[in-house]
């Protein structure tokens, strides 16, 4: 993945993540339009056999996660380390940091943590 700081490869993990979502939740719809099926956190949790929160605090750019947690997050959304390594590249700077910054501010972690 190359040199880059934490906020930024924070950033462009949370955005492929929320993408596969989103992209697989698009076909499960069109598949099944008489049955909302969506890909949820929590499936994604279970598929690699983790906590609810740990999916959630990649997903809010409030951690950075082990490349083991990265390979088992592609192999329940069905993406190859090919597919991701591109998507990756595809996402800039910019784009990294805006949708980190977004996700701190929309949920700006510990309540307790900020006020000491």
């Amino acid at each position: 993945m190359g040199n880059g700081s934490d906020p930024l490869i924070k950033g462009k993990i949370s955005i492929i993540i929320l993408n596969r979502i989103a992209e697989l939740n698009d076909k499960e719809i069109n598949k099944l339009k008489a049955i909302k099926s969506t890909f949820t956190f929590t499936e994604l949790a279970l598929g690699i056999e983790m906590r609810n929160a740990t999916i959630t605090k990649i997903i809010r750019c409030q951690s950075l996660p082990y490349f083991s947690t990265i390979l088992k997050c592609l192999k329940t959304v069905k993406m190859s380390l090919e597919s991701f390594a591109q998507e990756y590249e595809k996402i800039t700077d910019v784009e990294a940091q805006d949708h980190f910054n977004r996700m701190r501010k929309l949920y700006p972690g510990d309540k307790k943590k900020q006020s000491r």
